[in-house]
């Protein structure tokens, strides 16, 4: 099954007048981008946190929001709160900057106390680490459902194309009595027209150019190489997630597209290049797909 690049997962934690919450999202990127937004302001436990989602999340650009406030319905120390927004509220003036907000001076307050590690209360940041598991969780989930709406929309476009490579190999098997009897009907139109000029084609010269035709034109080995990349399509989508799943497939999805290609330069045929073009087609949608894969 296919894990998605895309992604959502949210956590919040509380701990004495503090409320945490963490927002894990994440779009396709061709490989891994971490920004860490928010609150936080705490080089150290930032890094933690990015090491944290590195080692989760594969490829992907992901954004971890981190909002850290005080609570006031848990007792927070009113006075010193009262006395830390008098202060602010007289810097702003002197500043001539807005009044600050009850949430400022709180944090202030909280940020200020004993016990801190890495600039936080060392309860605060053991509050980040529970919101930012709870939200990879979550996260987790939503990449997974995600990737196998994606993979059995993968199945249906490997069956479609395994149908039109059965098709391609009809027409291209019917190619060559259809030509060689253009070839020989092209023949007899000629010596009716030349008479003893062309006496000289015998049927020896008609079997060689007809030989000659049928290798310029034969795509036996392009369908059959592409057969065996559907098989290593399917293997991918049944196999359990894993790593790379994305570049695997995008390496199999160029062969595929080159093998149609190549196909397509020797059709030499309007029905069998009309399945040549729904091929190319159908291994572009699986490319475009293909960059929300992990």
């Amino acid at each position: 099954m296919l894990i998605s690049m895309t992604g959502f997962g949210q956590g919040v934690a509380t701990t004495a007048g503090w409320r945490v919450q963490v927002a894990v999202s994440s779009v396709n990127h061709k490989g891994q981008q971490i920004t860490v937004r928010g609150d936080l302001r705490d080089a150290t436990l930032e890094d933690e946190l990015r090491r944290s989602v590195r080692e989760r999340v594969g490829r992907g650009a992901v954004t971890v929001q981190v909002q850290v406030a005080g609570d006031a319905a848990t007792g927070i120390d009113r006075e010193r709160i009262a006395t830390a927004w008098r202060e602010l509220a007289g810097l702003a003036q002197v500043l001539g900057a807005p009044p600050p907000t009850l949430d400022v001076a709180a944090t202030l307050v909280q940020r200020s106390g004993a016990g801190s590690e890495n600039g936080l209360p060392a309860e605060v940041a053991a509050a980040v680490r529970v919101a930012l598991a709870t939200a990879l969780a979550a996260h987790a989930d939503a990449r997974q459902a995600e990737g196998q709406r994606l993979t059995t929309w993968f199945q249906a476009e490997a069956a479609r194309l395994r149908q039109l490579v059965a098709s391609m190999r009809q027409e291209a098997d019917a190619r060559l009595p259809r030509l060689a009897a253009t070839l020989i009907e092209r023949v007899r139109t000629a010596v009716a027209e030349l008479g003893q000029q062309a006496t000289a084609i015998t049927p020896e010269i008609l079997v060689r150019e007809i030989a000659l035709i049928a290798d310029r034109i034969d795509v036996s080995e392009e369908l059959t190489r592409l057969a065996s990349h559907l098989v290593a399509l399917d293997q991918i989508l049944a196999a359990a997630p894993g790593d790379d799943q994305g570049r695997k497939l995008e390496f199999l999805l160029q062969e595929l597209g080159r093998e149609i290609n190549t196909t397509g330069a020797k059709a030499n045929d309007a029905r069998l290049t009309a399945l040549v073009l729904e091929a190319k087609l159908a291994v572009e949608r699986l490319r475009e797909q293909n960059a929300n894969v992990a």
